[in-house]
């Protein structure tokens, strides 16, 4: 969960007011966070690759954002947008999830 709101930051702190963010972007943000931390280069690498991209999915799946791929398959460029970029706080962005899909906080996690 800590990965998925660290994502979440990290797309809004790129990605001021709803714009599009690259996931390459994301990944080395996430990466400069965990050396910030005290992870060696070796480890913050390994952490903003797969944090990134895993948290990602997870924003998308759980209605947080939007993810598409633009060009090849191997090659593309891979994209994430904040689909709530007015809420203030992640538990608000939850809120409107929730209330969005007409489920309880709970539901909104799975």
């Amino acid at each position: 969960e800590e990965d998925i709101r660290r994502c979440w930051d990290a797309m809004r702190d790129i990605g001021r007011n709803g714009a599009p963010v690259e996931l390459e972007a994301i990944r080395e943000h996430l990466m400069a966070l965990a050396i910030e931390e005290g992870a060696n280069q070796d480890e913050a690498s390994v952490e903003g690759e797969i944090s990134g991209f895993v948290a990602s999915l997870f924003l998308t799946h759980r209605g947080f954002a939007e993810i598409w791929q633009m060009g090849e398959a191997s090659e593309g460029r891979i994209f994430i947008k904040d689909r709530w970029p007015s809420s203030k706080s992640y538990d608000e962005a939850r809120h409107k999830i929730a209330e969005e899909r007409g489920i309880s906080l709970m539901e909104a996690e799975v």
